[in-house]
């Protein structure tokens, strides 16, 4: 959830035709680089107090990458970082939630997998330590830019730091999008799917780019959302689209896009 989403709305009249095809969760992305980041703050309250179950997402620009987090020489303070976890902490406590934070792994253009494995690893378990409230889902990334080392673009990569991390306050978010961005159309093997905790659906264009409402039907949401039909997710299942991908589509297109998706997303997890 973005405050751009309200720019010729208010929160209430957004959420209704949402709220009524079933939408019962939001996540916020933590980024206080963003222009916007003085207003996430009252709407995650406003939304909170509406009965919203709320996840949060790491911030993942460059910027705020794990690398380094090993030796505490990552870009952004360890204390910056307590305080994006304590305010997500604050505010579970106050709705009586545990919150989900979804978090991608190191990324960087000069340090090795192992590295980067070691810098996210030791992040994990720092965050663990420090913020009990919470919960941590490791998220499986789309392919990496050229150059660009992304740790987690591989499945067997986050199963492996999940297990590795060894708390049962983190588990896998999996991204369906990003599995077909890979190409990996393939059902994860069970013990990969017990230990996901929380879901990003999105559907991809046919050039390949992501994070549009499920209007295409090139994820197949529909044979892997059922799987989850009969188990509670400390998380829930999120439609992570981006805004600006829906430029010239018109608000009645997009309410109807997103209206149409809450539905699809529910009749299939209710399956």
């Amino acid at each position: 959830m973005h405050p751009l989403w309200l720019r010729s709305t208010n929160l209430k009249d957004f959420l209704a035709p949402l709220q009524a095809a079933g939408l019962n969760a939001f996540e916020f992305l933590l980024d206080p680089g963003d222009s916007q980041w003085s207003q996430f703050a009252p709407l995650m309250k406003s939304s909170a107090d509406m009965g919203f179950y709320l996840s949060f997402h790491f911030p993942y620009r460059q910027a705020y990458s794990l690398q380094g987090f090993r030796e505490n020489t990552q870009v952004v303070s360890r204390n910056e970082l307590a305080s994006l976890l304590s305010l997500t902490q604050d505010l579970g406590k106050a709705t009586g939630h545990t919150p989900v934070i979804v978090v991608h792994a190191a990324k960087s253009k000069s340090a090795s997998r192992q590295q980067l494995f070691n810098d996210t690893l030791a992040f994990m378990q720092w965050a663990v330590e420090g913020f009990p409230g919470l919960y941590f889902a490791i998220e499986n990334l789309g392919p990496a830019a050229t150059g660009e080392l992304k740790l987690g673009d591989t499945r067997e990569e986050v199963f492996d730091l999940v297990v590795k991390t060894g708390s049962p306050q983190v588990g896998i978010c999996w991204d369906l999008g990003h599995d077909k961005l890979h190409n990996r159309l393939k059902t994860p093997p069970i013990s990969w799917l017990e230990k996901v905790i929380h879901l990003h659906v999105h559907d991809v264009d046919s050039g390949g780019v992501d994070h549009y409402p499920l209007v295409y039907n090139n994820v197949p949401y529909r044979a892997w959302l059922p799987i989850f039909s009969s188990r509670q997710l400390p998380g829930s299942v999120c439609l992570e689209i981006k805004g600006h991908q829906l430029k010239g589509w018109g608000i009645n297109k997009i309410t109807q896009s997103l209206v149409d998706s809450v539905n699809l997303v529910r009749e299939l997890v209710d399956e």
